[in-house]
């Protein structure tokens, strides 16, 4: 395996090996190439045989090419031995890797890994813009090689040259009653400018909480209207990919917003007799204005919070919260337990609970004598289905559920008993065992599940 395999293959949270960061930069709009210098901060460089990173560039601003149109990157910190290189990330951006031989090390007479060119468009506006860098990793000499996680880090892209800001501009959205099972609520999103006739569209993605859905009108259409637009726009709301809805205001540049009304959109909610009385936050994200240049360009607007009031349905779940305790373990060595516990006013009124969680590199779920999953789920009874499997993103799921009328145990509050193999690879430290998307389920009909918040363990390895 290359080193730069095993740069992308090995993770372990454990001492710091160094730190990156970057320079924060200014270029000109249409002007010469800027260069970003990522460097590299350590007590040893000799002691590091790889480096990576991800970032990508804010719209409009790309990687310069050099005069032989290949992208002008170079890497002051590398030897000619060494493999380094840039390439488009899976997920979008840009990855940078610097690897080689473990026994070859980089130069010590420098501290820049990467020297990347921008170029920045000239239709880019005058500003400060965010570069993050994220998935930052390190790798020793070890045997076998094992990358080292590094804090994200942020340079700052300040732009001039370019055209003004359009002016500026926030959406908001007020808060909204319902009754559940009642008449359709109507939830307004308002857009605040200086100049409204500077804006030409608008848009924004927003989810609802589960059995609120978007209600139709007499003739069976999506009963949301655009006070804002003019007849000549195209105006809609649409499913979004990534779930929930877009809604979409637009036209011929040229075109202006009405300035008699601040409402942009006027949405109608229906609210269905199973939704528990409460205050649900619906949350609008991927919010945008275009301005009226050419060629049109979009600007980000922050993400902004209704909050949706019902009453009038049965009363919400005990509140409830998950827990893991942290855990200690000698790599190689027995198996260690990992126990995960549910703290309810009322257990009775749960039938079900689930968590996804993931593991470092190097540490599993151990196998019990019959070569199975060592977990357990003291909570349950005989007839819950409970169990852990492989989840679709990576990690695992736990689940614990049956019957809606099935409760679970009262006299102890472990959920479940996970058995962890720590392999005698793993370096002795501390690392974190994130548990996410927990979540527990009711007794109503049908049963609704809410969201608990996601919670660490940290397990502890020696040896």
């Amino acid at each position: 395996m290359t080193m730069v395999a095993m740069l992308l293959s090995f993770t372990a949270f454990a001492q710091q090996l160094g730190t990156l960061s970057c320079d924060d930069v200014s270029a000109t709009a249409g002007g010469e190439t800027a260069y970003l210098e990522v460097k590299l901060s350590t007590e040893d460089v000799t002691a590091i045989s790889g480096i990576q990173f991800f970032f990508d560039l804010p719209t409009g601003v790309t990687i310069a090419k050099d005069e032989d149109d290949e992208p002008d990157v170079s890497f002051p910190i590398a030897r000619k031995a060494h493999n380094c290189g840039i390439k488009a990330a899976e997920a979008g951006g840009y990855m940078i890797y610097l690897g080689g031989d473990a026994s070859l090390s980089f130069k010590t007479d420098t501290d820049v890994v990467a020297r990347i060119g921008l170029a920045v468009s000239k239709t880019v506006k005058d500003g400060t813009y965010d570069i993050k860098f994220v998935k930052a990793a390190v790798s020793d000499k070890s045997e076998p090689v094992i990358s080292y996680k590094v804090a994200d880090f942020t340079s700052k892209l300040t732009v001039t040259g370019g055209t003004v800001q359009p002016v500026t501009c926030a959406i908001s959205a007020e808060d909204v009653e319902a009754v559940a099972g009642g008449e359709t609520a109507y939830l307004e999103v308002k857009l605040s400018a200086e100049d409204i006739t500077a804006i030409s569209g608008i848009q924004f993605f927003f989810d609802l909480p589960t059995g609120v859905t978007i209600a139709k009108d007499e003739d069976d259409e999506p009963d949301v209207s655009f006070p804002i637009a003019k007849k000549a726009h195209n105006c809609g709301i649409k499913a979004a990919e990534a779930g929930g809805y877009m809604i979409y205001l637009g036209g011929d540049a040229s075109l202006s917003f009405k300035t008699d009304t601040d409402v942009v959109a006027r949405i109608g909610l229906a609210v269905s007799k199973t939704v528990k009385d409460g205050t649900y936050d619906i949350k609008f994200v991927k919010a945008a204005v275009s301005d009226k240049s050419e060629p049109v360009i979009s600007y980000k607007v922050a993400d902004f919070t209704s909050k949706l009031t019902v009453t009038g349905g049965t009363v919400q779940p005990a509140t409830c919260t998950i827990s893991a305790e942290d855990v200690e373990a000698v790599a190689g060595g027995e198996t260690a337990y990992l126990e995960v516990k549910l703290s309810t006013e009322d257990v009775t009124a749960i039938s079900g609970i689930q968590f996804f969680f993931n593991l470092p590199t190097g540490v599993t779920i151990a196998k019990d004598e019959d070569d199975e999953p060592d977990v357990s789920f003291p909570i349950a009874r005989k007839a819950h289905n409970c169990g852990i499997k492989a989840a679709e993103a990576g990690g695992y799921m736990i689940y614990l559920g049956g019957d809606a009328s099935l409760s679970f145990k009262t006299d102890t509050d472990v959920v479940a008993r996970i058995g962890l193999a720590v392999s005698k690879t793993v370096k002795d430290g501390t690392y974190d065992i994130k548990f996410v998307k927990a979540a527990v389920s009711d007794k109503s009909e049908p049963v609704i599940s809410y969201k608990v918040a996601d919670f660490t363990s940290k397990l502890t390895v020696t040896g």
